[in-house]
């Protein structure tokens, strides 16, 4: 929807974003396995950590990747996707 401006021509008018939450999501929320200290993750691997609200998901960044809590984890060893 378009304003008229004082010289009758037309602007466009600002839409401000709302903020939302997600209600619903299909991805399963067994998608990923879920993270365990005696577990070696390969770059690439994702974990799920559902011991936190809201439950999150990380990929690991290196090899040999073993014993390293990734909410807690302070080297660049994992990232929340």
């Amino acid at each position: 929807m378009a304003d008229v401006d004082q010289s009758g021509g037309e602007r466009m008018k600002a839409i401000f974003p709302e903020e939302i939450e997600l209600a619903y999501t299909n991805v399963p929320a067994n998608a990923e396995n879920e993270w365990a200290n005696a577990t070696t993750y390969n770059a690439g691997d994702r974990v799920k950590v559902t011991d936190q609200e809201p439950h999150r998901v990380y990929k690991s960044l290196r090899n040999n990747n073993t014993n390293k809590y990734p909410p807690e984890n302070i080297e660049p060893q994992v990232i929340e996707t």
